[in-house]
């Protein structure tokens, strides 16, 4: 068995007949011994509590004993091996949610110079990247196929300056807390069309987001929902493409 010890510590290696245990103590004392005499081999006994005791005997001769100094700075290490090989952490990479109302109705960039000054923070603590909803009812809020990335364009901009990643979480919803709705002229459509809202049973609408019925069916101007949401998608790719894949992960 090798014995590798780490910090300051004696060593002494003897032969032993009559016992066979190792000894744990409070004061990191470590004492060694296998013996002959003691016949089964597969007995260990460990006795936990402020004086720590495990009996663990062998068929080998040969007895160690073991005394090293205890500090936080000593390490006692018993391994097989010779080798001291030491396995590299992963780090865990850590995004933190920026505030819902980040982007405002407006397309502005809500209370920027705090912003600013939280980002700054968040990169000298560590952080991998921030995460950021992105709304529907804010870029393409006033016709259909009309997108404004303004107030989009501006805080990843931001976030890439310092050297942060950034995730976006694609929102074709309302949202109460960040003072968004669903675009204008989707909302116009609504008021003609109720149907495209999720409707309980006593006829309430639910106008945060439109029906999963409604998905197939062309009500938006002779276009289906789907096929809204792909050209969404397909815009969104072309006006941040120089972000994707470096600053946009």
């Amino acid at each position: 068995m090798e014995i590798s010890v780490i910090g300051s510590s004696q060593v002494n290696v003897g032969r032993i007949i009559d016992v066979g245990y190792c000894s744990f103590s409070r004061n990191s004392n470590i004492k060694l011994f296998n013996s002959r005499n003691y016949n089964n081999s597969k007995a260990c006994s460990s006795n936990l509590g402020r004086n720590q005791t495990l009996v663990c005997p062998s068929r080998s001769t040969v007895g160690f004993c073991l005394k090293a100094s205890a500090s936080a700075q000593n390490q006692a290490v018993v391994s097989e091996e010779s080798s001291n090989i030491t396995e590299p952490i992963e780090s865990t990479k850590l995004y933190v949610g920026l505030p819902l109302d980040t982007i405002s109705k407006s397309n502005k960039i809500n209370h920027a110079r705090a912003i600013a000054a939280g980002l700054k923070a968040l990169k000298l603590l560590g952080v991998e990247g921030v995460e950021l909803p992105l709304y529907w009812g804010i870029v393409e809020n006033e016709a259909m196929g009309e997108y404004n990335w303004t107030g989009y364009l501006a805080i990843i901009e931001i976030v890439q300056k310092l050297g942060l990643k950034l995730h976006l979480s694609v929102c074709f919803h309302a949202s109460e807390e960040a003072k968004v709705s669903l675009p204008q002229w989707v909302s116009r459509i609504g008021e003609s069309e109720p149907s495209i809202y999720f409707t309980d049973r006593s006829g309430g609408r639910y106008k945060d987001c439109l029906s999963l019925g409604a998905d197939d069916v062309p009500v938006l101007d002779g276009k289906t929902p789907l096929e809204v949401y792909a050209s969404f998608f397909e815009n969104l790719k072309s006006s941040l493409s120089p972000f994707m894949g470096s600053t946009i992960t």
